[in-house]
């Protein structure tokens, strides 16, 4: 019978493998089902029903078939020995028999080499064990598990991890004995050993494609060493958790406890000697992954310096042209996206026409962006548009092509940025966008509902960008209290932008200028300087000085405007701040000091000008000026820096009397060109060319008319059209025109009072003149053509 079930489960096995190596894992699921329910420990048919599971995509499946059966998988064993955690609960017992009750006889003062010195002096046989990734070794492993060993211990037992393993490793092997599972060595032996038999690569997998990168990577930290696959599985765990500098170490292994970043080229050698060393096919595509990598460092710090890739294939070269994009060199990134979408059309040429665009979206949006950030932003929408036509199925790149069309419409089209704010805003972006990207789409979210005069929503939305992203606060607090001043509570505004001020001192100056200008809006010049007032130490910016004295003279308070530019220049003297060009400060103090009858405090500020400038006369007189009210022993001594008063020989006094320096220059030299020497001076005397020579004007009579009767009154209405004169009469066919026409009840009287031709016509006074014409009062008017009249026609006959 045995015989029979043993031929049974070989037929089957035979099946599961041609089923698996055919690809049909539907029946492949089907035979490994059948061996387990002959076998329940079978554990080569567990596996394959776990791989079936996750090749048919049935990945919640596959991870509750490993979390259900314990035995055929690493969540359980005999053993249970699974971190270091749980081997301290199982030899705890030998331990503090071994040790004693407080370690001090064995440990000794002597023996305290602490955990990092053991792992350093036993580093030659740990290594073989841990691989070169052995940062997974005991040091890291007591670091996250402290919390649950210091109870362990016991207040009495507080010699901590690294004294009770502190002791020598003669110790060691003598006290806890070469027999196996009390040395340390052979217990990390074993817990290795059972974990290169777990499924651990299928549940972080599956945990993986069910978008739960935490979990996956709290599975893969168990495994003290990583095999190849292992490793890449855990980069792109990484990657998804945008631990870009984790995931060098990881893709670049090599023993360090702090990634420095100017050992980016050792380790970018060390992941190709990996690559080299590998026997598969993937090297382009773990060099890919590795340049996609940098390329996101970049974006977070642009000056970084990074290894240079190739860029054979396009792939490489767009990860190239990403990183420049990083760095904010869009012309050069440009180019290359250029170049990067010619390489992949020649690369898939064979392709579909379909497949080929699919292929190019991505490249067509990010040379779009580089476009947009360019200023180019017409050519940008063009590209976007043409993308979101070609409806790619990744809608990552859908929710990227919308949000910037949305921030190229800004508060115009509106309704097309609605449609496509729910493109940007779908469910499972989240695992396809970076933080960055879903920090963007945010924030202009907000700011559509805004130009939209969503008020609740803008609220809404405001709130929860900061509860998400807790730096993106200053943006948020500034959208809501825009909303506010829209909606006419410009105060209630000015209280969330100066509470978050407080809350948050970096952003205080940007979020309380923006108070103070929704309060003068508001015409709150009082509150308004209060709060630049309190300020600190920006409050003695330039800028923010002039606004203080321009907001004080408007209310007539020209004591505090005075006050805030001593304060200002006292405050300079004592700190000697040299930052930025302060004369112009310096100067607007003097002159206003000056103006209001203060020279003491102008000159103060005149010294400072004069030491930032030494060689200005101008400053040197108005500091003698000054000090000539205060103190005129000092203007004298000043007054001597001044230059000599010596006229010139070359300067003409009675031409400068002479001249007409009142009128200006461009009047002086026009009258000096046309103004004709005096017979009574002599050829060039100076001052003649300016003397202007008076001009006598002949009066002219004026014009009449001809046949003009001086005698007789003109006719007043002479002027006047032939419809508006008093003896006009319409022809006959017009003279009845409007008679019947408007409402019943109404009198000939009031369709009179809008007869033109039965108003009385104006008669105008007589000029005193009697040689003048008389003027019509409605103005002079172009002089009309005569009509000519239709002649008959002649009847002719057909």
């Amino acid at each position: 019978m045995a015989n029979t079930k043993d031929v049974t489960l070989s037929s089957i096995y035979s099946d599961l493998n041609r089923f698996g190596q055919n690809q049909e894992y539907e029946k492949a699921l089907k035979a490994a089902n059948k061996i387990l329910q002959q076998r329940s420990d079978e554990l080569k048919a567990f596996h394959c029903k776990i791989v079936c599971l996750i090749q048919l995509s049935r990945f919640q499946d596959a991870l509750k078939a490993i979390v259900k059966e314990p035995k055929l998988s690493f969540q359980g064993g005999s053993s249970g020995l699974h971190n270091l955690d749980q081997l301290v609960d199982t030899t705890w017992t030998n331990w503090s028999t071994q040790l004693g009750p407080t370690g001090s006889t064995l440990l000794g003062p002597t023996g305290r080499h602490y955990l990092d010195q053991l792992v350093d002096t036993t580093w030659t046989n740990w290594s073989a064990r841990l691989g070169p990734t052995g940062r997974h070794d005991l040091d890291q492993l007591v670091a996250t598990t402290w919390t649950n060993w210091s109870p362990r211990l016991g207040p009495t037992g507080r010699h901590y991890l690294d004294q009770l393993v502190g002791t020598t490793w003669t110790h060691w092997s003598t006290q806890l004995g070469p027999t196996g599972r009390h040395n340390l060595d052979q217990l990390v032996d074993k817990l290795m050993h059972r974990r290169t038999k777990d499924l651990v690569f299928e549940k972080a997998y599956c945990q993986y494609r069910l978008n739960q990168p935490q979990e996956a990577l709290k599975t893969l930290d168990l495994v003290l060493t990583l095999s190849l696959k292992l490793k890449e599985l855990k980069a792109q765990i990484l990657y998804r958790l945008e631990r870009f500098v984790s995931l060098i170490s990881i893709l670049m292994p090599i023993v360090i406890a702090f990634i420095d970043l100017t050992m980016y080229e050792e380790c970018f050698d060390v992941y190709r000697d990996i690559i080299k060393n590998s026997n598969d096919d993937y090297e382009e595509e773990r060099e890919t992954n590795l340049s996609a990598v940098i390329a996101n460092m970049c974006h977070d710090d642009p000056n970084r310096d990074v290894p240079q890739l190739r860029e054979h294939t396009y792939e490489l070269s767009y990860n190239s042209a990403c990183q420049l994009v990083g760095r904010g060199q869009y012309g050069e990134a440009e180019r290359k996206l250029k170049a990067t979408e010619k390489l992949c059309r020649d690369s898939i040429e064979e392709e579909d026409e379909g497949d080929i665009e699919d292929e190019l979206g991505i490249i067509k949006v990010q040379l779009a962006y580089c476009l947009h950030m360019q200023g180019r932003e017409k050519e940008a929408q063009l590209i976007y548009t043409a993308a979101l036509k070609q409806k790619p199925d990744d809608i990552g790149l859908v929710a990227i092509a919308s949000n910037n069309i949305i921030a190229i419409n800004r508060d115009q089209n509106v309704f097309d940025s609605k449609k496509k704010i729910k493109s940007a805003t779908l469910e499972g972006l989240e695992h396809k966008l970076t933080s960055r990207q879903r920090k963007n789409i945010a924030v202009n979210h907000c700011l559509l509902a805004l130009y939209t005069n969503q008020a609740d929503q803008c609220q809404q939305l405001c709130v929860r960008l900061i509860q998400q992203y807790p730096d993106m606060g200053a943006e948020a607090t500034l959208i809501r209290a825009v909303q506010l001043a829209k909606d006419g509570k410009s105060r209630d505004a000015a209280v969330i932008l100066d509470k978050f001020a407080a809350q948050n001192p970096e952003h205080q100056m940007k979020m309380r200028l923006a108070a103070v200008q929704l309060l003068l809006s508001e015409g709150d010049r009082k509150e308004s300087c209060r709060i630049l007032q309190n300020l600190s130490e920006a409050t003695f910016k330039p800028g923010i000085v002039s606004a203080l004295v321009t907001l004080y003279l408007a209310d007539g308070n020209s004591d505090a405007a005075s006050k805030v530019l001593k304060d200002a220049v006292d405050w300079y003297r004592k700190n000697k701040v040299s930052t930025g060009d302060l004369s112009t400060m310096w100067r607007q103090a003097a002159d206003f000091h000056l103006r209001s009858g203060e020279p003491a405090v102008a000159a103060k500020s005149l010294e400072e000008l004069l030491r930032i400038n030494p060689g200005d006369k101008k400053t040197l007189a108005q500091l003698v000026l000054a000090y000539a009210q205060i103190d005129p022993a000092k203007a004298q001594i000043l007054s001597k820096q001044l230059p000599p008063l010596d006229l010139s020989q070359t300067i003409d006094v009675e031409a400068l009397e002479l001249s007409n320096w009142m009128m200006k220059s461009k009047v002086a030299k026009k009258a000096a060109a046309k103004v004709e020497p005096s017979p009574g001076s002599k050829p060039g005397t100076p001052g003649d060319e300016l003397i202007q020579k008076k001009k006598s004007k002949r009066k002219r009579k004026g014009k009449l008319p001809k046949n003009c009767d001086l005698n007789s009154t003109p006719d007043p209405e002479r002027w006047l059209p032939r419809h508006e004169r008093t003896g006009y009469r319409r022809k006959k066919d017009r003279r009845n025109k409007d008679i019947g026409k408007g409402t019943q009840g109404t009198t000939t009287g009031t369709s009179d009072q809008f007869d033109i031709t039965k108003m009385p016509s104006q008669q105008t006074k007589p000029s005193p003149n009697p040689n003048s014409p008389v003027p019509d009062v409605s103005g002079p008017r172009q002089q009309q053509r005569k009509i000519q009249q239709k002649k008959k026609k002649k009847s002719g006959k057909w």
